[in-house]
């Protein structure tokens, strides 16, 4: 029988061993001498794992002219980047303050101009390391170095406001600072283009692959790198999300769940950019946007400056046509993510829902109204669906249900919102007659066997206003998720389970969901769900009728 030192032993071997994969899997460091004309920095490591080593860094300022910067910027790079070039991309990103009256002009203190210090993370940068020779680059030394950066530009700051500012995997290492709750807390947050790490190991590797490789590398990665937990725990600081449309790499659906998980106030800029591109001027008007928001937050605006972040000799932001209309979410006044993400849903075959049925009948609500956030395609009132035909009782298109089903449909969409998704509904209550229609049909065309396998109802559960037939789309780009068949395909393919990689994973989340709110899965369908409700409502026949 093996022994407690034993078992420890394993799990630590263990341990390293799934340490070492993340560590690989993520950083890429550099040790090549890049020229700057900033001054290095060695800042002494204060917590564990960095105690008796040092986290390199590089400081330079921008229209100080001698003074004490007014607002310093704390920054960290991707995951494969260096604190040399960060210097030079910050003010780049950030060129709306370096170039603003309100950070040039001094304040009642003699401050004026930005300090930037940007940060090597711990096995990264050159090797004439006072310690001697950096050690290996290793996740777990991340939030350490952080937070050791902060307390040293903290301290010569002296009380001036500090902007941590990330981009890419530089953003966890921002958010483990606010959220660590320092005692001089950051001013704000700008987060660019950042990873829900978790999210991208699971996606890399698949969930169909979950426990030989996405599970325990998910599970090794370290607090510091879990930016969703970290962004629950910030309720204070203000932070300004920049994505990426065209972002194959942190899709804007990973970096939208950092978003709407983060509790502090906050805006979402959308960027017509990839992510490894450089912001130029075509995304400065989106961007303006939230840094005029962000500084703010910061402090209020000086009479003498005037109240504009962006001088007057520059076009204003809502001149300059951005390259898409959702550029930028403007959020309502409340600090809170608005569903900036869509919903852009899939074109429907007939305007769904923009001809409004009459109101529904009592017992039913307009799930338009329970949930205004959802898309919507109606097909049975329309040909575009098995019979070629418009549906008895679907004069126009109308999606009903019991106040009951609605409201744990509106929690459902509501935990689809955060992972950056919308449920799409093909149909709700469904009048008798269009029931019968579909027997008939069936009969017509001698597909009886329709009937008899039960992919057609004779007595449907959707007449009772307590089941929906949907799926999921991605709010971004309207696209529904890969489910491997379509809606109403009457084959063994359409079996929850039946499907595999991609399609398998979009299942099961859809599955998850709908069960987690009371919803019971039809296995031969993966698209059909229903409430069940004690007592049952009785079946009607009430048409969506024109009003």
């Amino acid at each position: 029988m093996p022994t407690r030192a034993s078992v420890m032993i394993c799990v630590s071997a263990l341990a390293s061993c799934l340490g070492g994969c993340s560590n690989r899997l993520f950083l890429h460091p550099s040790h090549d001498p890049i020229e700057t004309g900033a001054t290095r920095v060695y800042i002494p490591g204060t917590r564990f794992p960095l105690r008796r080593r040092t986290v390199e860094a590089f400081y330079q300022e921008h229209g100080t002219e001698g003074a004490r910067p007014r607002l310093y910027v704390l920054a960290f790079t991707g995951n494969a980047g260096r604190a040399e070039r960060e210097l030079q991309s910050v003010p780049n990103v950030l060129r709306t303050w370096f170039q603003s009256p309100r950070a040039l002009a001094p304040d009642a203190h003699g401050r004026r101009g930005v300090g930037v210090l940007a940060v090597n993370y711990p096995g990264f940068g050159s090797s004439d390391h006072p310690s001697g020779k950096p050690g290996p680059a290793t996740l777990r030394r991340l939030g350490a170095a952080a937070l050791d950066a902060y307390d040293h530009l903290a301290e010569q700051a002296q009380g001036a406001p500090i902007v941590v500012y990330g981009i890419s995997m530089g953003t966890t290492a921002a958010l483990h600072v606010a959220a660590s709750t320092p005692e001089v807390p950051p001013a704000a947050l700008v987060l660019d283009r950042g990873p829900d790490i978790p999210g991208l190991v699971m996606g890399r590797f698949g969930w169909w692959n979950l426990w030989l490789a996405a599970g325990p590398v998910t599970l090794s990665l370290p607090r510091a790198t879990r930016s969703v937990a970290n962004a629950r725990r910030i309720k204070h600081v203000p932070a300004l999300f920049v994505l990426g449309t065209r972002d194959t790499l942190v899709r804007p659906r990973n970096g939208a769940r950092v978003a709407n998980h983060y509790r502090g106030p906050r805006q979402v800029a959308w960027l017509d950019i990839t992510h490894g591109s450089r912001v130029d001027s075509r995304h400065q008007p989106a961007l303006d946007r939230g840094l005029q928001w962000l500084w703010d937050q910061i402090e209020p605006c000086p009479a003498d400056v005037g109240t504009e972040l962006v001088p007057r000799s520059q076009p204003e932001p809502e001149a300059i046509a951005t390259p898409q209309p959702e550029a930028i979410a403007t959020p309502p006044p409340e600090p809170v993510v608005p569903p900036s993400l869509g919903p852009r849903c899939p074109t429907p075959a007939v305007s769904a829902l923009a001809d409004p049925p009459s109101p529904p009948p009592r017992g039913l609500v307009d799930l338009r109204d329970a949930i205004p956030s959802a898309c919507f395609d109606i097909r049975y009132a329309s040909s575009d669906n098995f019979t070629g035909a418009p549906l008895p009782g679907y004069e126009t298109p109308g999606a009903w249900m019991t106040p009951t089903a609605a409201e744990a449909l509106a929690q459902v969409q509501a935990d689809l919102e955060a992972e950056g998704l919308s449920v799409l509904v093909y149909d709700a209550y469904r009048p008798r007659r269009a029931s019968a229609a579909m027997v008939q049909w069936a009969h017509d065309t001698d597909q009886v066997w329709l009937l008899d396998h039960h992919y057609i109802a004779r007595h449907s559960s959707h007449a009772r206003g307590t089941t929906v037939d949907l799926t999921v789309v991605d709010r971004h780009s309207g696209e529904p998720l890969e489910m491997g068949t379509g809606w109403d395909h009457f084959t063994t393919s359409s079996r929850t389970r039946a499907a595999t990689g991609v399609a398998l994973a979009h299942r099961l989340l859809l599955r998850r969901a709908m069960k987690r709110h009371g919803f019971r899965p039809h296995d031969g369908e993966w698209w059909h769900f229903t409430l069940d409700q004690n007592p049952r409502p009785s079946s009607r026949d009430v048409p969506y009728a024109h009003p």
